[in-house]
């Protein structure tokens, strides 16, 4: 992964960055459909220092969270009442907003996209907004949360969304289970059982961008210090190695060495909240 991080913060790449910016990349977290809306909304009152964006076609979820910039897409086609769990629905009402996304995610290095597959607006738009960001010349990191495995239906259309979303980033990726979640939180309410997920990705996306920023700091460093040739420096294990965090979740705890890269894990965060349109 390191390479990758150098590779796109060349400033001889096509997607390449100043380097006075290779240090500071500032990132922004956008979170799509209700899910991921709410998990901005987390993010928002917790404070992160991140920019926040929350997507929806929904118009009354959107309207009940905090963000920095909220867009509401596809009205002529969702009428702000949500993709009702249709896919087509969500990247139709999307596909309309194309300018406005750009915009709201505009001059960020590095973007965090954040949403629930199995729905209507989060497992088409997501992957949307994760290509529009990877080709603006940002790094992406997408967090997919999945359904639990007993809902066959948003589970087929889960697996759809997720292919879609590896398609644009293979491996920085994290995925989320409901099913492993409620394994790593005996005896809690499921309330509290999200609550965990909201700090475990809180704290992924945290220590992820800690991270890019001291790998960064270090060619900035090697570029401007030491421009002879130098043996390449050896890369963090955890900047190269898929974390499995899911077999971390299965075992109760997660430590928080295994949480710094970006890395597969499996959750659908639309449970956050049962009462919450499906979006």
């Amino acid at each position: 992964m390191l390479a990758k991080i150098v590779q796109e913060a060349n400033p001889s790449q096509e997607a390449g960055l100043e380097l006075s910016e290779l240090s500071e990349p500032n990132a922004v977290v956008v979170g799509i459909g209700g899910a991921g809306s709410k998990f901005v909304n987390y993010l928002t009152l917790r404070g992160s220092g991140h920019r926040t964006v929350a997507i929806n076609t929904d118009q009354a979820s959107l309207e009940s969270i905090k963000a920095d910039s909220k867009l509401l897409v596809g009205p002529n086609v969702a009428r702000g009442q949500g993709a009702g769990g249709h896919p087509e629905i969500g990247l139709a009402a999307a596909e309309g907003a194309v300018d406005a996304i750009l915009e709201s995610i505009a001059g960020h290095k590095l973007v965090f996209v954040v949403g629930a597959m199995g729905g209507g607006t989060g497992t088409s738009v997501t992957p949307m907004v994760a290509q529009l960001a990877k080709d603006n010349g940002a790094m992406v990191m997408p967090i997919a949360m999945m359904p639990f495995s007993a809902e066959v239906t948003r589970q087929e259309v889960a697996q759809a969304g997720l292919a879609n979303l590896r398609q644009v980033s293979p491996k920085n990726i994290l995925v989320l289970s409901n099913d492993n979640l409620l394994k790593s939180c005996p005896g809690a309410s499921i309330f509290s059982a999200f609550e965990t997920m909201n700090n475990l990705i809180g704290q992924f996306i945290d220590t992820t961008h800690a991270e890019i920023v001291t790998a960064l700091k270090a060619v900035s460093t090697k570029v401007v210090e030491a421009p002879a040739p130098a043996p390449e420096p050896a890369t963090p294990a955890r900047l190269e190695v898929e974390i499995e965090i899911l077999d971390a979740l299965d075992e109760g705890m997660v430590p928080e060495s295994e949480i710094i890269a970006p890395a597969p894990i499996h959750a659908e965060m639309d449970m956050f909240d049962p009462m919450l349109p499906s979006a």
